[in-house]
């Protein structure tokens, strides 16, 4: 009996075309030069296909041209885990919000809201937003397709933290503080055993380098957000954000 390991591709390709009755699909300029100059694959070679809305494919790589053209053998439906995990993030400084969103790929995140806060070094305006937006939605797909997640999640256009509070908030928010009344975030497995996992949706707060100022603690504690610890040390934006959604993964699969 072959392994799980064996019986997959060892191509992976993105198309936003791909429908549950698509019998092919053109694959855009981008991943054609990834998967025939980057990746080396071949016609005839099989490829897994995701459009990033949970449907999967398994196809053959029919045409090597400037579009490749992928014949499709199968295609099946995938379905999110609930409750749905929403990441709001203190736009960080520098490339850190890359690695963010390939993080947020790898654990599952359906949506990724970026936060300019008052310790946000990173801002965004205009044209530089808009190609920041479309740099981390590439990120996206990338991390989506090393990860095998069917899911890209959505990010949205960069907002400020009032703005955010502003939102009827549909859901639990977790906020990731170094502040004293923060909780352990080992202490929240025992409140997730009572949510409502068919209808749920986990919002995760975490700030920038400089963390979330005073006034903007007392904003999120007014909206009802819990507040939750991750040890006495200080921790990169990354490893913060790895750790509370692996941690709150893990508390909602208990």
């Amino acid at each position: 009996m072959k392994s799980i390991a064996e019986n997959r591709p060892n191509f992976r390709a993105y198309s936003s075309d791909l429908e549950l009755n698509s019998t092919s699909v053109s694959l855009s300029a981008v991943e054609t030069n990834h998967l025939i100059n980057v990746m080396r694959a071949r016609q005839g070679n099989l490829v897994a296909l995701f459009n990033g809305r949970g449907l999967e494919a398994l196809g053959e790589i029919a045409t090597l041209r400037k579009s490749c053209q992928i014949s499709i053998h199968k295609t099946w439906e995938t379905h999110r885990d609930k409750p749905e995990i929403v990441l709001a993030q203190g736009l960080p400084k520098g490339k850190t919000m890359d690695s963010v969103v390939r993080k947020c790929c790898e654990l599952g995140v359906s949506r990724i809201i970026p936060l300019k806060t008052e310790n946000s070094e990173f801002q965004l305006t205009g044209r530089r937003e808009q190609s920041k937006i479309e740099k981390w939605k590439s990120a996206a797909i990338e991390g989506c397709k090393q990860s095998c997640n069917s899911f890209v999640p959505k990010i949205e256009t960069p907002i400020s933290l009032d703005e955010f509070i502003s939102f009827d908030v549909q859901g639990n928010l977790y906020v990731g503080a170094i502040h004293p009344i923060a909780r352990p975030i080992s202490s929240f497995a025992f409140d997730f055993k009572n949510l409502n996992k068919g209808s749920e949706m986990i919002y995760i707060i975490v700030g920038p380098e400089g963390d979330f100022s005073k006034l903007e603690y007392e904003s999120l504690d007014k909206i009802g957000a819990s507040f939750y610890s991750l040890g006495p040390l200080v921790l990169k934006v990354v490893t913060a954000v790895t750790v509370s959604v692996f941690s709150f993964k893990s508390f909602l699969s208990e």
